[in-house]
C-alpha cells in the first residue's frame, strides 16, 4: 500500500511539474468551455490569471467569430480531438493566430473533460507572408528579365525556369520541367 502511494505522489508530482513548467499553454476544461485549470504558459499566453480565465471560460479567450470555430468544435466532438488554428484574444484586446490542439477525455468520476493546448503562432505566419512577398518578388524580376534562369535539384534535374530560358534554349517550360541537365 505504502508503494502504491509513494507512486501515485511521484506521478502527481510528475503532472504537476510538467502542468507548470510546459512552454505551451495548457487548459483544462468541461466540453462546454467552463475552464477548469490553466497552467502559467496559459496565463502569460492571455495575460489573464488562472482565476480570471476559469471567469471567463473558453470564450473569453477564443475569437467566437471565428470562421473556424463552430467546425473545430464539431471535429472534437466527432473524433475526440482537434488540432488547427483558431484566432485568441489576449486581456489587452489583441487577437492573435493560435496552434490549438484539443482533445476530450474521460475523468476518474467519468465525467467529460477537455484539455487544450494553445501557441502564438503569429511570428511563424509572419514569416510565412514575409517568405511569400519575397518569392513573389523574385518570380516578378526572374519573369521579366531577359537573362535565363533555371534552378535545379539535388540530381541535376531542372525544377524550375524562367521565360528567357525557354527562350534561349528553344524550349517549353514543360519539356524543361525535369530534364537533367547536370550540375
Amino acid at each position: 500500500a505504502k508503494r502504491r502511494e509513494h507512486a501515485l505522489r511521484e506521478s502527481e508530482e510528475r503532472f504537476r511539474l510538467i502542468f507548470e513548467n510546459n512552454g505551451d499553454a495548457i487548459i483544462f476544461a468541461r466540453p462546454d468551455g467552463h475552464i477548469e485549470s490553466a497552467n502559467p504558459a496559459a496565463c502569460r499566453l492571455t495575460g489573464y490569471s488562472e482565476d480570471e480565465l476559469r471567469q471567463l471560460g473558453r470564450e473569453g479567450i477564443i475569437d467566437i467569430h471565428h470562421p473556424r470555430l463552430n467546425s473545430a468544435l464539431e471535429e472534437r466532438l466527432r473524433t475526440g480531438r482537434f488540432c488547427g488554428e483558431l484566432r485568441c484574444r489576449h486581456k489587452s484586446g489583441r487577437i492573435f493566430a493560435a496552434e490549438l490542439t484539443s482533445t476530450y477525455f474521460i475523468d476518474s468520476a467519468g465525467k467529460t473533460r477537455t484539455v487544450s493546448q494553445l501557441r502564438d503562432i503569429t511570428e511563424r505566419q509572419n514569416a510565412v507572408r514575409a517568405l511569400r512577398e519575397s518569392h513573389a518578388a523574385l518570380s516578378s524580376v526572374l519573369d521579366t528579365t531577359r537573362d535565363g534562369f533555371w534552378h535545379l535539384d539535388a540530381r541535376g534535374q531542372l525544377i524550375d525556369v524562367n521565360p528567357a530560358y525557354c527562350t534561349l534554349s528553344g524550349y517549353t517550360r514543360s519539356e524543361l520541367l525535369g530534364m537533367h541537365i547536370g550540375k
